[in-house]
């Protein structure tokens, strides 16, 4: 098991599933100096303090969004002021 931090209100226990290396540039001794990395990762979920605590942030974060929503779009999407139609 691994812990994969992704910010710091994000980190959860992996498992490192693959990886794979491809050099691309190389210096005058041949040390690689440029690569590719791929890497594949799998979550562990369940009662694990790292996956709860991540889990937990994310609903906080979504519920502080949710709450803010209606703010946002009315700074963007002003509402549309409605003509009075004439008598």
């Amino acid at each position: 098991m691994l812990l994969f931090a992704w910010g710091k209100n994000k980190v959860l226990p992996v498992n490192l599933t693959s990886i794979r290396v491809r050099e691309e540039e190389f210096d005058a001794n041949l040390n690689p100096i440029r690569a590719i990395v791929t890497v594949s990762l799998t979550v562990i979920e369940g009662p694990n303090k790292h996956y709860l605590f991540s889990k937990k942030r994310k609903e906080e974060t979504a519920t502080k969004y949710k709450a803010t929503m209606p703010t946002y779009v009315e700074t963007f999407i002003p509402k549309s002021k409605t003509k009075s139609s004439p008598k």
